[in-house]
């Protein structure tokens, strides 16, 4: 069994999530949540597994965080999502990525997900959306 390490998402683009999808045959770990914030006022940053909040964090400006101590498991076209909410942002994604022998699908929640879209991602998303109509954008 093939085990490496993986970085799933590496992006500086505020304003829109970015979304890494576990290829088919595979099985990834999420090991490492990095944010920067280079920008005058900070920033927020959202991590979420398949649409179920994870992480969320305020980076003061001028600052760094390192998360290195998750052992979330992601199956085989589950999907791990950022949403940065400044302009001056990095955040990177990593971890491990090896092959699924046994190509398991994710066991099934224990909970309802009605509430997914509960993400303070979604809702910024959502009204950043609902302020664009308003104004006919």
């Amino acid at each position: 069994m093939s085990v490496y390490s993986e970085r799933f998402i590496y992006s500086a683009v505020p304003g829109q999530a970015h979304t890494y999808v576990v290829p088919a045959g595979k099985r990834a770990v999420l090991r490492c949540i990095t944010a920067v914030s280079y920008g005058a006022a900070g920033g927020d940053v959202f991590v979420n597994i398949s649409g179920v909040d994870v992480w969320a964090r305020h980076v003061p400006d001028g600052s760094s965080l390192i998360e290195g101590n998750f052992r979330i498991v992601m199956y085989s076209g589950e999907f791990v999502q950022i949403y940065m909410v400044a302009d001056a942002m990095l955040c990177t994604v990593s971890g491990y990525l090896f092959a699924d022998t046994q190509e398991l699908d994710a066991p099934e929640a224990d909970t309802d997900l009605e509430w997914q879209g509960s993400s303070p991602a979604l809702h910024f998303q959502r009204d950043q959306r609902r302020q664009g109509e308003a104004r006919g954008a």
